[in-house]
């Protein structure tokens, strides 16, 4: 036994299967069956030593797994039944739980799956091995039954409940792996479980087989995958590649249906033997080997070496065979070869992250000091224990020439399996090596790796930079870009990979159609994105799928990626979701991304933890005609992936060699080479995503470059906008490096301006400043004035003009800068007669660009006029009818022409003129001055005011008057005066506008009024005679007897007698005339109602004379 380990650990094996139990037999002490005859000869004969505890301990020190090999249902092959054993054998102690099964003259006695207490018996043995053992594993053989014809007919009646007979024996089976699993859990849970079911599950079309394990042996052992009570399963694909039914084909139709658990390649190693000397071929037609044989056999080594090379490439899990007498032999040196190739190197059992997803710590401060030539001495310090308090079972140390060294490729792995914290190891050379270590915990989970060192130089852990140069601070076209790469740690630049972003005003993006994209997601999905499957939308400022029913969700955009280029793709991703088949990734260097699977393209899948199908895993995918090269992934490889968590994804793709390589976090994950790579140019890509809530960000994709790359500028180029603004830039150079030692720059980014778009035109250009003008004179001196420029992108920095005698020439005054002035005077510059002159303007923008030139429409050099046009008058204010004396005053005149409007003349030729205005109102006057050359005129409005004369009228209120209070009012009824004298003939004046007189004398008197204004001579009125004043107190007591007047006193009539015509007078005292009668007859009545009373004076006309009277009235 300790020869045959040995052997196995030359060829790296790491695991053994130890049949345990072959036929109801054991090969550890038992108190439920007897010991196996295998080790004695004798069934029930105990060897004197533990077989199984003596393999568990020899293989664990040799770093190797032992699972039990526990044959299940089959427990005698025999007509004849077992001797009496201490314990009992099956078939003697529980005769009822057993069955015969004939198949030509062989028989075989099985346990019926159906009876209930069967599944207890083997449950107490399995759980008396588990607990008294250190095994790894549970490996279940002929878990099954024999096929459809087996003698269970009353088991069936008794217990099988209504069910369909079939479904009913498959969950027999099921049943029992289920409580078995259950069990094994409850006393140790990391103890694994799996089994070797039949090579075909269910038939594969075009493979021709027909005995298949889910119908005809009522084994569904994929349902216990699904159902998590198995761990994986080791399928009897005991077939070679080329022919029907074929390995490869079998064991991707195992693969397709793993349900994240795994799968181990069953490989018939025993097939490299002659079917008739086999030794196989004498055992009963009952066992599957001997099924799968028949005319098959003489296999050469390197089928089998295929078939591992074929597993290895559908992403199985391990390969076991049978048997391993074959190996032990090394039959056709299969041995030899395999320790030569393919196991070569040591390999870690894989993790199941069902059972332990939490890895151990890295290990810490590993040093390493010279001990002889080229041997190293490397110590560290144990890891602190995670949060599951596993501690560890052993470590790794991998040694390379590159740093970081990659701990995926067991080829770097210089010390395997090292339990101590201490190795001398062998380098190998004198040149530089690196080392690091990792820890594994019994769930073989690895950790991070240590911190790493090197046996000659430093380990480089210093990010790679680089500086940018360029021409000028501004951009205006198509520009270079000089990169100068430098690695402070040494180890020298791997990658090198650049994108050109631009700013459109709001955010930045790169241009697809060269190869860059940029995409950070800010507020809204933008419209160069497609989506044809699941539910996207913005969230958080992220892109967020989240539609967990989709198995396949696309959102994609153009991308051109051209055949050649080495691209850069990031991206960050977090994979959510209630499910268990968690997955989601990206597809790139697509052919066409709206298709089911992107017709021709790459995809990189990654797989959370806790999913039931390949948890936490990364896989590579090729994509022809939406099919997957070889019928799946092309790689797998293990990679942490925590739902909800955020992680940073990069791929670097050679498109011309078609290697890739893939990071999470900066840390390589894996690398592949695809055997056929793509040869067009690509067009798309897209994200992917599979029964998971998803979140992506800043998706950026860079391109490789050389030390200067050309970025072109233009609406469609590279750059496509121009500086919003002079202050915003519009381009930014984004860089990101990796050096040989696996350290990545932090993005680094140099920002541009870019302007490649000229100042707006200047509107308007004019000869003078302020206003354009047509002429000038030969002595002035030229000026021109513009209209602003603009430029939203760079401003406008500066004009530019100059002087010319016909445009375009420039060749009076060259082109020359005015600042940011928008006028020009042309100090000394001399001008000719006769000449026109145009002056020409381009706004400069601070990109340096030139609007178009605007010119002026020219002035002309004229000359100098001296003739001034001007005249006096002796009047500007006279009155009408009065003359005023014109005189011209101007210089270098030889002729006039004079217009006068309202004057007599209303024009004249001479030099001065006299004009008679007749007519009141303000007129122009405008002179004429010319000679030869040129013409002057004087135009002055309103420059003549004639005012009216004044003239002079007046009444009085009355022109008879009595003494005493004579007095007399004056009514000025004047025009255009406003100035008085008055005489009112008894030697009183007054200069008021309407005065009243007293006057104090009787007499007849001549009133006279002189009006005047201010301009013009005064206007005399003379009234003869116009006052009589009389005094009727001296005549009041006239009396005469022929006239009466009564009554006196009176109230309100007067009635007089004595004459018969005549008129009557009542005078107050005030001398006024207050009441007047004429009378016809010889009696008449006054009526006086009306008057006041007091004292009146009735003066009595006659024909020949007048009498007073005074009365009273009452």
């Amino acid at each position: 036994m300790i020869n045959l380990l040995d052997y196995l650990k030359e060829a790296n094996f790491n695991t053994i299967m130890f049949q345990v139990r072959a036929r109801g037999d054991l090969l550890y002490p038992s108190l439920i069956e007897p010991w196996g005859k295998s080790m004695t000869g004798t069934l029930g004969s105990n060897p004197g030593w533990d077989v199984l505890s003596f393999v568990i301990q020899e293989a664990h020190a040799r770093g190797m797994e032992v699972h039990a090999w526990f044959v299940t249902y089959r427990v005698w092959d025999s007509s004849t039944q077992p001797p009496v054993t201490s314990p009992l054998h099956v078939v003697k102690s529980y005769p009822e739980y057993c069955k015969t099964y004939v198949e030509g003259t062989s028989t075989s006695w099985w346990l019926d799956p159906g009876i209930p207490a069967v599944r207890t018996y083997l449950r107490n043995i399995i759980s008396e091995m588990v607990s008294n053992y250190n095994l790894d594993g549970i490996h279940f053989d002929y878990i099954r039954y024999p096929d459809a014809s087996f003698d269970d007919a009353a088991t069936y009646a008794t217990y099988g409940g209504g069910m369909n007979k079939d479904d009913w024996r498959r969950n027999n089976i099921t049943q029992f792996v289920a409580e078995t699993y259950s069990d094994i859990q409850a006393i140790k849970p990391m103890l694994k479980v799996g089994s070797a079911p039949i090579g075909i599950y269910k038939n594969i079309p075009g493979q021709g087989y027909n005995w298949e394990a889910y119908y005809d042996i009522y084994q569904a052992s994929r349902e216990w995958l699904q159902a998590g009570t198995h761990d994986y399963l080791s399928p009897q694909i005991y077939w070679d590649i080329a022919t029907i039914p074929q390995f490869n084909v079998v064991l991707r139709d195992w693969m397709g249906e793993r349900y994240g658990r795994h799968i181990y390649a069953g490989i018939a190693v025993y097939r490299m033997g002659s079917a008739k000397s086999n030794k196989y071929m004498n055992c009963d037609n009952q066992d599957f080997f001997k099924r799968v044989l028949t005319d098959k056999a003489d296999w050469s080594s390197q089928e089998i070496l295929n078939q591992i090379d074929t597993s290895r490439a559908v992403g199985a899990f391990g390969q076991v065979y049978f048997s391993t007498s074959d190996i032990d032999e090394n039959v056709n040196s299969i041995h030899t070869l395999m320790k030569q190739n393919q196991y070569l190197y040591p390999a870690n059992i894989p993790p199941m992250a069902w059972k332990d997803n939490i890895a151990p710590n890295s290990p810490q401060a590993l040093t390493i000091s010279l001990v002889s030539a080229n041997n190293y001495r490397l110590r560290w310090t144990k890891p602190v224990l995670p949060a599951d308090n596993d501690t560890v079972k052993y470590y790794n140390v991998y040694m390379s020439d590159i740093y970081p060294i990659d701990i995926s490729d067991i080829k770097n792995v210089v010390a395997f399996q090292v339990t101590d914290t201490t190795v001398i190891v062998d380098s190998g050379t004198s040149s530089n090596r690196y080392f690091t270590v990792t820890a594994y915990d019994k769930g073989y989970n690895e950790s991070v790796s240590s911190n790493t060192v090197g046996s000659v130089n430093d380990v480089d852990i210093l990010a790679p930079v680089t500086q940018l140069s360029y021409t000028g601070t501004w951009q205006t076209t198509d520009f270079n870009v000089a990169f100068s790469d430098n690695d402070p740690g040494g180890s020298g630049i791997a990658h090198s990979f650049y994108q050109a972003t631009d700013f459109d005003g709001t955010e930045w993006r790169a241009n697809s159609n060269y190869g860059f994209f940029n995409d950070n997601f800010q507020s809204a999905i933008h419209p160069d994105w497609v989506y044809n499957q699941g539910a996207w939308n913005i969230n958080t400022q992220s892109l967020n799928q989240t539609d967990e029913a989709n198995a396949n969700t696309n959102i994609y955009a153009s991308l051109t990626q051209t055949h050649g280029d080495i691209f850069l793709y990031t991206w960050k991703m977090k994979i959510g979701g209630s499910g268990t088949n968690l997955r989601a990734g990206i597809h790139f260097y697509c052919s066409d991304a709206s298709q089911s699977d992107r017709d021709d393209s790459y995809m990189i899948y990654f797989r959370t933890n806790g999913n039931t199908s390949s948890p936490n895993t990364c896989q590579i995918f090729q994509y022809i005609d939406n099919t997957f090269v070889d019928g799946t992934y092309l790689l797998q490889t293990a990679c942490t992936v925590i739902p909800n968590i955020w992680y940073d994804y990069s791929l670097i793709y050679n498109s011309t060699t078609g290697y890739l390589e893939v990071y999470q976090n900066n840390n390589l994950v894996t690398t592949y080479t695809f055997a056929n790579p793509h040869t067009f140019n690509a067009s798309g890509i897209s994200f992917r995503s599979g029964n998971a809530n998803v979140f992506y960000d800043d998706l950026m994709v860079y391109k490789k470059r050389a030390s200067v790359a050309q970025v072109t500028v233009g609406t469609s180029n590279e750059v496509r906008f121009s500086n919003p603004n002079p202050s915003t830039p519009a381009c930014k150079i984004n860089n990101v490096l990796k050096d040989n030692a696996g350290n990545w720059s932090q993005i680094l980014s140099e920002s541009l301006y870019i302007d490649y778009s000229a100042p707006q035109a200047i509107a308007t250009v004019q000869d003078g400043i302020g206003t354009d003008i047509n002429e000038i004179y030969e002595n002035e001196l030229l000026s021109a004035s513009w209209t602003q420029s603009a430029d939203a992108n760079s401003g406008i920095v500066s004009y530019q003009y100059c002087l010319e005698t016909s445009p375009g020439q420039s060749n009076v005054v060259a082109w020359t800068s005015s600042g940011t002035n928008t006028s020009i005077v042309y100090n000394g510059v001399v001008t000719s007669v006769g000449q026109a002159y145009y002056t020409s303007v381009k706004a400069i923008n601070g990109a340096g660009l030139e609007s178009v030139v605007s010119t002026s429409n020219g002035v002309i050099v004229v000359a100098e006029n001296t003739l001034v046009a001007s005249f006096n008058s002796d009047n500007t204010i006279i009155c009408e009818g009065e003359i005023i004396n014109f005189t011209s005053t101007s210089q270098n005149a030889t002729s006039y022409q004079w217009i006068f409007p309202g004057g007599t003349p209303s024009s004249s030729t001479l030099a001065s003129q006299v004009v008679m205005y007749p007519s009141v109102g303000n007129y122009n006057v405008t002179m004429i001055a010319a000679n030869s050359s040129f013409t002057d005129t004087v135009h002055e409005v309103n420059f003549i005011t004639v005012n009216p004369k004044p003239v002079a009228d007046f009444t009085a209120n009355a022109t008879s008057l009595q003494l005493p209070n004579a007095i007399a009012t004056f009514v000025n009824n004047s025009l255009n005066a406003n100035q008085y004298d008055w005489n009112f003939g008894d030697a009183g004046t007054s200069t008021g506008t309407a005065p009243y007189h007293i006057y104090n004398q009787t007499g007849i008197f001549t009133v006279t009024l002189i009006s005047k204004n201010t301009f013009c001579p005064a206007d005399t009125l003379v009234k003869e005679d116009y006052i009589t004043v009389e005094d009727l107190s001296s005549i009041i007591n006239t009396e005469s007897s022929d006239i009466f007047v009564y009554p006196n006193p009176a109230m309100e009539f007067l009635t007089i007698e004595g004459i018969a015509f005549g008129h009557v007078e009542t005078i107050n005292l005030q001398g006024k005339i207050v009441l007047s009668m004429n009378i016809s007859k010889p009696t008449s009545r006054m009526n006086i109602s009306d008057l006041s009373t007091g004292i009146y004076y009735l003066k009595i006309y006659t024909a020949d004379r007048f009498i007073v009277k005074m009365i009273v009235i009452q």
